[in-house]
């Protein structure tokens, strides 16, 4: 080494001479930590270099074992580099400091974010069929990237899988959406598709008046439905179909700003969700007027009197007449032309429940029973 040792006085001098040689030993990375949830550790970081090597004497260089770098991945939630300096460790485990911080290693750690996979179609089914499901295997994809490209991507979608006029399901193997630059799937980018299609199906459901309400009357109006068997007809997944009955619909008619009269009004539903209504069913609607009036005790004639042989006494100072009919025919009613009377023929002496007979314009009739009670 050209090494020129200096001699002052007299006396002996020991020199120590060691050749100077150069060594290389790769690098052994060590991994610490847990990334964050949903978020994983791809393969081993790489390093540049992936050595260390050194140049200096023998005795030094020939100490060397090996040389590692730690990385912490606590909490990553994307890839990194990072700058470290490698330590160089001795046959028994001890660093050797002559050689601390003699190499800045960098570390590439890729990490990746398990996303779940989104099926996209295009296209119509067949007619009468539905796509009811489509699922992607594997159901989730890693991709990978910094932590800021990560964070803005929650799920990745398929290329369009094409069901036009399918009428049977099917698998289909197809690519993923293109990532946005920096951002890569770890893996092939392609997914195996299931694609199930389903035939339509009809039921019929038949009501009758029982199954029906009335919706938004009046409360002096009477509302009947005359037919019977008022068929539905709808068209759905058998799934749903199965879940639908007479009750489950609520069916109801419409009566509100109607006139008095036979009318045909449509059959309306509540519920019929996930189906589609084929038929649009009428029905025979007949409404009448209601009129509650009272009738006098002293305006009730009594026919048929014996007379000189009993008293008759009406006991009841009024009655309650309910009458029903056609508005117009309603209208008509003039109360001093009903002349209410009673028929006490054949009556003996005791206590009766009898009927009133009154005079009623036609198309109006007694909605009930019309008594009084008479004491003889």
């Amino acid at each position: 080494n050209n090494v020129i040792p200096e001699i002052t006085g007299s006396g002996r001098v020991g020199l120590s001479v060691d050749r100077i040689i150069a060594g290389e030993i790769p690098i052994k990375v060590n991994v610490i930590g847990e990334t964050a949830e949903g978020f994983f550790l791809i393969g081993e970081p790489t390093l540049h270099p992936a050595s260390f090597i050194v140049t200096d004497i023998k005795s030094l260089v020939s100490e060397i074992s090996s040389a590692e770098v730690t990385v912490d991945v606590t909490g990553m939630k994307g890839s990194e580099v990072e700058r470290t300096f490698c330590v160089v460790y001795d046959a028994d485990g001890n660093e050797i400091s002559e050689l601390k911080n003699d190499t800045a290693v960098d570390i590439t750690i890729k990490i990746a974010k398990n996303v779940p996979i989104q099926v996209k179609l295009e296209g119509i089914p067949a007619a009468d069929h539905v796509a009811v499901s489509s699922t992607p295997d594997p159901t989730h994809v890693m991709i990978s990237g910094s932590e800021e490209e990560l964070s803005v991507i929650d799920r990745v979608s398929t290329l369009p899988v094409n069901i036009e006029n399918s009428d049977v399901s099917f698998d289909a193997t197809t690519g993923l959406q293109t990532l946005p630059a920096g951002v890569g799937y770890v893996g092939s980018g392609e997914v195996l598709v299931s694609i199930d299609i389903e035939t339509l199906q009809e039921k019929t459901l038949v009501f009758n008046p029982f199954n029906i309400n009335f919706r938004y009357g009046l409360g002096n109006k009477d509302y009947d439905i005359v037919n019977n068997n008022i068929e539905l007809v709808i068209k759905g997944r058998r799934v749903n179909l199965d879940a639908i009955n007479t009750s489950t619909v609520n069916a109801y008619i419409d009566v509100a700003n109607t006139s008095d009269g036979e009318l045909s009004l449509p059959l309306r539903f509540e519920n019929l969700d996930n189906v589609e209504q084929m038929t649009f069913p009428l029905v025979d609607v007949y409404i009448q007027t209601i009129l509650n009036m009272p009738v006098y005790t002293e305006d009730i004639f009594i026919e048929n009197k014996l007379g000189g042989k009993y008293d008759y006494e009406l006991l009841n100072t009024v009655a309650s007449l309910n009458l029903i009919g056609l508005s117009e025919n309603i209208d008509q009613i003039v109360y001093t032309n009903m002349n209410p009377t009673i028929d006490a023929a054949d009556l003996e002496a005791g206590t009766h429940t009898v009927p009133i007979q009154i005079n009623l314009p036609d198309g109006v009739s007694i909605n009930g029973s019309l008594t009084t009670i008479l004491k003889i």
